[in-house]
């Protein structure tokens, strides 16, 4: 069943992430939704090898990610970001 009238929440996606992973994981719903999941799950995980607040950095980032130039792109990731925000 699809509900329509549910908005989306960055910050309730972002609070999903900062969570033990669930069985519920498991289930992406489909395909896509199954590899998005997993790049973010990806980025939550190299967020904490490098010690970086995992939610301080994805709101950052989403909101610079439009103005950085593509060559300047690399600095938006976590172990370069920290160093850049210190």
């Amino acid at each position: 069943m699809i509900i329509a009238d549910i908005q989306i929440s960055s910050s309730v996606c972002l609070v999903h992430f900062t969570r033990p992973v669930t069985k519920n994981w498991l289930f992406a719903g489909s395909e896509p939704d199954g590899q998005h999941l997993a790049i973010m799950q990806s980025m939550a995980a190299t967020c904490k090898a490098n010690r970086v607040n995992f939610r301080a950095w994805m709101e950052d980032v989403l909101v610079r990610i439009s103005t950085t130039p593509a060559a300047e792109i690399d600095s938006l990731l976590p172990h370069l970001w920290k160093q850049k925000i210190k």
